[in-house]
């Protein structure tokens, strides 16, 4: 999904992110996981994903 700087929310691929935006923040996890943190805080919690690896972060430039 690309949210851009209207608030618009699209889906789309990781190749056509690289070639909209010169700079993004992707992140990559499990389906399941991801449902289970969009569920609420009782199923899943974003932080605790993070802290553990379950997610992966690809940003462009990479500055953090």
């Amino acid at each position: 999904m690309l949210l851009d700087s209207n608030k618009n929310l699209s889906v789309v691929n990781s190749d056509e992110t690289n070639q909209k935006s010169k700079k993004y923040v992707r992140c990559k996890t499990d389906i399941k996981l991801l449902k289970r943190i969009l569920m609420g805080m009782r199923y899943a919690h974003w932080n605790n994903s993070e802290i553990g690896s379950h997610l992966k972060f690809f940003r462009k430039p990479n500055i953090f």
